[in-house]
């Protein structure tokens, strides 16, 4: 008989130690990852990949002209076989105008891991407020069946209380009557 108990004994404690060490996936999956980042990050990197959106906000073309002020009249007399000839050279105010292109961008890179992270928990919360309106509701039918019962009673009370007063003061009621 005590080897049989003893088989009994030794046959729950494996099935104890299988249920203690086996089945705990979440762990070691977190263990690998954690022996092996480059593994981990490549694995988050190709689920949920960043995503990156260029907005382009404002385009603005301004330009600028800049004058410069000097003129120089030049004027040069030649005498060439009795003819004179007179030239004159003039410098025309210089001009200058510079157009410049400003473009704004702003790069967005969106973190689609704590996206889904905050959709899946939205999904979960919208699940628990679900829930708990229903048991709102459930409570307040409750309430509004007590206030009746309560509202009832204190009828009955205040009917009991004139009933009571007019039979103690019944002597005094008949005299004036």
């Amino acid at each position: 008989m005590k080897l049989f108990y003893s088989f009994i004994l030794a046959a729950m404690l494996i099935m104890l130690a299988a249920l203690v060490l086996s089945c705990n996936v979440q762990q070691k999956a977190i263990n690998t990852f954690n022996k092996h980042p480059e593994l981990s990050s490549l694995y988050c990197a190709e689920k949920y990949p960043v995503k990156d959106t260029v907005i382009i906000r404002k385009d603005s073309v301004s330009f600028d002209t800049l004058v410069l002020e000097n003129m120089v009249i030049d004027t040069i007399h030649s005498v060439y076989n009795d003819t004179v000839f007179q030239t004159v050279t003039k410098t025309l105010p210089a001009k200058t105008i510079t157009k410049t292109v400003t473009q704004v961008k702003e790069v967005v890179r969106e973190n689609t891991a704590r996206v889904k992270q905050l959709e899946l928990s939205g999904v979960a919360l919208q699940q628990e407020n679900s829930e708990l309106q229903e048991d709102n509701e459930a409570k307040a039918v409750k309430i509004s069946a007590l206030k009746k019962e309560r509202n009832k009673w204190r009828l009955y009370f205040f009917i009991l209380l004139i009933v009571s007063i007019a039979w103690n003061f019944r002597k005094l009621i008949f005299k004036i009557i």
